[in-house]
Order: structure tokens, then C-alpha cells, then sequence
């Protein structure tokens, strides 16, 4: 996000207080196997990111590699999540639920099952999303939904589905943890090959769960504080021109085309 961002700097809406220069970065493997993951998530910015910031996933197949990335991606997000308030408010139930998907995860990267069985992988193209035109939208939609990068474990208030959510700008990696009654057809990862850009059919609620998340972002930056208001502006006075070819440029002005001034307000 830092190369289409016009700055070096990122903030993440946990604490839009602090800049920093790269997002979670914890070794968890062996040196060989953290090699591989390396290598799985060079493969993954060059084929679906970087062109996903431009036109949205690519047409073309895919082989292991994905999925096997992606597990990674979403057991790397749990053990964080594992450590925070969400976690400790679960029901034992829901923990364990989350434990066992982690182990799933774990041994599916390490080869040691074929597939993640239940807790399957699905990847999203959100930045699609810009497009929806409805009401009650927050001003920064397509901010968030092409560049906004988060983690969250995402569930139903009815307990019929749980997931571990990680968001990269504009593509979404969802790990499920339980699915009883949500419809998910087109976004599942192949475990050995597959094909991009294959129609899916989603939650209706999806969208609900995208405008909460963005709305939440959009109130979490319109609480920064001057001083770091101050820093925003500098930043930008001094990568004036990285920003005027920048992604972050073009989303920009799509927010104030849909929204007018109230896209400044975050």
C-alpha cells in the first residue's frame, strides 16, 4: 500500500495516532518455511494485488501457491487476534472453534493435511465494491474499500458463521471458522489450481458487514488528534508530487465525486 500511497507512511485504524512503516511482521515458522511464505506473498503481489489496485483480480489460473498463502495470511491474523479483547470475549465454545481452525491452518501450510476441510478459503475482490451505489454510504467507501487494510473476526450475531477476515486493500481473504447457513459460491480457493474471476454469489449481508467496517474506519480518522492533522499535511506538502500519480489520488477524488466535501471529513 506504501508504493500506491503517495508517502512511506501507513496508520492503522486501531490507532490512527501512530504512523508506521509496515503492518504486522512476527517470524512464526522455521527460517525454511517462513522462506516459503516469502515466496508465496511475492507471488501473490505480483499476481493479485498490484493488478487488483488497478482493474480487480486478473482473469487466468492459479496453482497451490494461493492457497497456501492465504492459509497463511489468515493463521498469521488469528494468532493476533488470539491475543486480543475479542478473543477473551468469545464463548468457550467460539474459542475453541477458532483454536482448532488455527491448527488447521497450521498443519495445511506445513503439508501435513491436503485441505482445510470446513475451514475453507475465500478471496475477495472488494475493490469491486466502489461501484455499489446505495444509500448511506460513508464518505470514505472507496477509500476503504480499494485501500483500507485491516484484520477482524468477523461473525453472525445468530452464531451461524465465524471467520477470520483480513483485508489488503482491495482483495479480502476470508478463513472460515464455522458456516451453517451463509451461501458463499465463487470465491472458494482451489486447494491445488483454479481460476480467477469466476461469478460468485455472496451473503447478502456481505455489504452490511463492508459499510459497518468502513463506517467504523471513516469515525476512527476523523478522531485524530491536530498534532497528527499537522503531520498528515506535511506529509503530503513534501510527496506533492508521488501523490498526484499516487492510487490514493485517484480514490480520493472518486470519494469527493460520490461524496462532496463530506469525503475531508476522514
Amino acid at each position: 500500500m506504501k508504493e500506491t500511497g503517495g508517502t512511506d507512511y501507513l496508520r492503522s485504524t486501531k490507532n490512527v495516532n501512530v504512523r508506521v512503516q509496515d503492518g504486522f511482521k512476527r517470524p512464526l515458522l522455521c527460517d525454511d518455511c517462513e522462506g516459503r511464505l516469502n515466496r508465496w506473498e511475492t507471488q501473490f503481489a505480483n499476481v493479485c494485488f498490484f493488478p487488483a489496485t488497478k482493474d480487480g483480480l486478473p482473469g487466468g489460473t492459479y496453482t497451490s501457491w494461493l492457497s497456501k498463502f492465504c492459509a497463511s495470511v489468515v493463521w498469521r491474523a488469528a494468532l493476533q487476534i488470539e491475543k486480543e479483547e475479542v478473543f477473551q470475549d468469545l464463548s468457550q465454545a467460539a474459542r475453541d472453534d477458532l483454536i482448532g481452525a488455527m491448527a488447521t491452518w497450521r498443519t495445511f501450510i506445513l503439508g501435513e493435511i491436503g485441505n482445510p476441510a470446513k475451514n475453507e478459503l475465500h478471496l475477495i475482490s472488494v475493490g469491486d465494491f466502489s461501484q455499489i451505489r446505495r444509500a448511506n454510504l460513508p464518505p470514505n467507501w472507496n477509500r476503504y474499500t480499494r485501500r483500507t487494510t485491516e484484520m477482524d473476526y468477523a461473525f453472525s450475531e445468530s452464531g451461524s458463521f465465524s471467520a477470520i477476515h483480513v483485508k489488503m486493500g482491495p482483495v479480502s481473504i476470508f478463513g472460515h471458522i464455522s458456516n451453517t447457513a451463509q451461501r458463499w459460491v465463487g470465491t472458494r480457493i482451489a486447494v491445488n489450481h483454479g481460476n480467477f474471476r469466476i461469478n460468485a454469489v455472496l451473503p447478502v449481508n456481505l455489504i452490511d458487514y463492508y459499510v459497518s467496517r468502513a463506517q467504523g474506519s471513516h469515525e476512527k480518522l476523523a478522531s485524530m488528534s491536530e498534532k497528527q492533522k499537522d503531520v498528515v499535511a506535511k506529509s503530503i506538502s513534501d510527496n506533492i508530487e508521488r501523490i498526484r500519480t499516487s492510487d490514493f489520488l485517484r480514490v480520493l477524488e472518486r470519494d469527493v465525486d460520490q461524496f462532496g466535501s463530506d469525503a475531508f471529513s476522514s
